[in-house]
């Protein structure tokens, strides 16, 4: 069994040769590629309709990588801030392609949203959550791998 795992972001390829010990064979080679880091691509076609009270967002489904691999996505990450060029702030997360803010309006005349799908282990996403609750926008990252690493080393 062979595992392709890198821990890169990026594509990659190479070739595998296989030898036979076999008088007279030929070399196999079998050409491989693969994609490091598996960072999925953009949320797009997000949208907002606000009523009296709440937010309701609703995007398009993030099927590929940002190199254009299929994958599926665990869960979508909702930020909020109250002004574009300000700090986003997390808000949930969801499994579907919509999410709402409920009550918005009653703290907030405006407010900005950016959504972002996840891939990865849920218990380390939910435990990472509940420690930093104010995590921003970009943060995860480095917690989710700090926290991958926690976890080898208690294996």
């Amino acid at each position: 069994q062979m595992e392709f795992d890198p821990q890169v972001e990026g594509l990659f390829n190479d070739t595998l040769f296989i030898v036979s010990n076999a008088y007279n064979e030929d070399t196999l080679a079998i050409n491989l590629s693969g994609e490091g880091g598996l960072t999925p691509a953009p949320v797009e076609n997000l949208t907002i309709n606000v009523d009296s009270v709440n937010a309701s967002l609703n995007w398009d489904e993030v099927t590929t990588t940002i190199h254009g691999n299929p994958l599926v996505v665990d869960c979508y990450l909702v930020y909020y801030c109250g002004t574009p060029d300000s700090v986003f702030y997390f808000l949930g997360y969801t499994t579907d392609l919509n999410y709402t803010h409920n009550g918005v309006s009653f703290f907030d005349n405006q407010m900005f949203y950016q959504v972002t799908a996840y891939v990865g282990d849920m218990p380390t996403l939910l435990k990472i959550l509940a420690e930093h609750p104010d995590i921003t926008l970009g943060d995860l990252d480095g917690l989710v791998e700090s926290k991958k690493n926690y976890f080898r080393i208690m294996k």
